[in-house]
């Protein structure tokens, strides 16, 4: 008996598992500037904005601070995050191996600095982040600023995978609901991170 015919009359390859197109990266970023945008943070203070339950009533279980460091960073600082996400996209597109890679983009969504506090009330409830408004988001770059041993992990509630926060390590993961996922409370410390989207 034959094996069946792929539509495209291509040999069909194993099927992905979802898990898959989450990859993290260690070393995305170097410590040193990690540390320097969490002390860029803490002196900029009058531009916080307090997230979550206080602002959207949808996000009663959350509660975090953020800052858009877009504005008050230079060109240069935007483009090294540009050619950042370009590099470690096309190392998470070898990883996956797709016939058609995911593509990339010069266009992004606002970098996101936020900061989580420990004592189990600040966190970011199950979520996923492309719908109505923001639909055009296609993939999550979301680096972490600094180590958390207990907590802040980031939790992927229906796949069962957790990522620790650790310096420098990039998250990467299609924002659709097949990649719902919580900001764990952090225990141990202080959880810090910096976020954006690719964008269609």
């Amino acid at each position: 008996m034959l094996p069946p015919q792929h539509p495209t009359g291509l040999t069909p390859k194993p099927a992905q598992s979802i898990r898959s197109f989450i990859q993290t990266f260690d070393g995305a970023l170097p410590s040193a500037m990690c540390q320097q945008m969490i002390d860029s943070f803490q002196l900029l203070s009058r531009f916080h904005v307090e997230n979550g339950r206080n602002r959207h009533a949808w996000l009663g279980q959350s509660a975090w601070t953020e800052l858009d460091i877009g504005p008050l960073s230079d060109p240069g600082f935007r483009q090294l995050m540009l050619e950042n996400i370009h590099v470690h996209l096309q190392r998470y597109n070898a990883a996956l191996g797709l016939t058609l890679p995911v593509p990339g983009s010069d266009k992004t969504s606002e970098l996101i600095l936020k900061r989580y506090l420990p004592g189990g009330e600040q966190g970011f409830q199950p979520h996923f982040d492309s719908i109505g408004p923001v639909s055009n988001r296609y993939l999550v770059c979301l680096w972490y600023l600094n180590d958390v041993s207990a907590g802040g992990e980031t939790a992927f509630v229906d796949l069962d995978v957790a990522v620790q926060p650790k310096a420098g390590r990039l998250l990467m993961f299609p924002p659709y609901w097949m990649f719902q996922h919580e900001g764990r409370a952090p225990i141990s410390g202080e959880k810090f991170i910096l976020s954006t989207y690719l964008l269609f």
